[in-house]
């Protein structure tokens, strides 16, 4: 087996048979395949006595952007209030 340098990336997509958010270790021309096509981003492993901040290539959680836009049904029954006082 040959002694090559690989290089670790964190998919971003799933790509059987790994999934988004699982970190690997692959060739440098493999490694750069994944990246090219916007499956993976180049994973940096946490410095030592770093915090452990997302990074920021990473996207907020789906739930955080659902909390954040108001229900469609509040938005009707605003309106209807709204029209009711005039």
């Amino acid at each position: 087996m040959r002694n090559q340098k690989l290089i670790l990336v964190r998919f971003v997509t799933a790509n059987a048979p790994y999934m988004a958010g699982e970190t690997a270790g692959f060739p440098p021309e493999v490694a750069q395949r994944f990246i090219d096509r916007k499956r993976a981003v180049l994973h940096v492993p946490p410095k030592e006595g770093a915090s452990e901040a997302p990074a920021k290539e990473e996207a907020p959680p789906p739930a955080a952007e659902a909390k954040a836009a108001p229900k469609p049904k509040a938005k009707a029954r605003a309106k209807k209030k709204a029209a009711k006082k005039k």
